[in-house]
């Protein structure tokens, strides 16, 4: 009996190929997210721990980083904080009158203070990293760490003092041992950036 040969046009192959080779990518892709996602967390779980050592400042108001809306003193503005579907960071979308005005890719924490301003931090891995400052009345957004360039900030708290003292950890290289976190403070004036040692 004479065998035939089963013919496959190279089509199909390299539509196989690519949809394989797609997938793997994909795969990949989340997988990064995912490590990088959990080395934050640890590394900020290890902050948490040194900070505790020291002397923790008196705080009047903590940072909020679980998921859920959160408005103004005056309620004229909001804060949702919520999970990105691809990627798995944090998203903050910030409202006034209803309307969104801005929207933080990696928000890594924020806090509503008495005078409707909003104080978060974000990293840089995706988006903008830094500490900032919202003001509901005139929505305007004011930086104040700009002299710091690093992988990640994470708010702490805000003091009651006059002008309020803003308390962040801060990172120039999560990927090195122990993620190089340093605990920072700066007045809400953007006055007094330093080491809070």
């Amino acid at each position: 009996m004479r065998k035939t040969r089963s013919h496959v046009s190279q089509g199909a192959v390299f539509g196989m190929t690519a949809r394989h080779v797609g997938c793997v990518a994909e795969q990949r892709w989340r997988i990064g997210i995912a490590i990088t996602l959990a080395a934050i967390a640890w590394i900020g779980s290890i902050a948490s721990a040194r900070a505790a050592e020291k002397q923790a400042p008196t705080l009047a108001v903590e940072a909020i980083d679980t998921e859920g809306t959160f408005k103004s003193r005056n309620e004229r503005c909001g804060a949702s904080f919520t999970t990105a579907d691809i990627g798995e960071y944090h998203v903050l979308s910030i409202t006034r009158d209803g309307r969104t005005v801005q929207s933080i890719n990696g928000a890594t924490g924020f806090a509503w203070l008495k005078n409707n301003k909003l104080v978060y931090t974000s990293t840089a891995i995706y988006g903008e990293g830094g500490v900032f400052v919202f003001d509901c009345q005139s929505a305007k957004r004011t930086a104040l760490a700009s002299k710091l360039e690093g992988d990640a900030f994470k708010l702490i708290g805000v003091t009651d003092d006059t002008p309020p003292v803003v308390y962040f950890f801060f990172s120039t290289d999560i990927s090195a041992p122990h993620g190089d976190w340093h605990r920072m403070r700066v007045k809400l004036d953007g006055a007094g950036l330093s080491e809070d040692n």
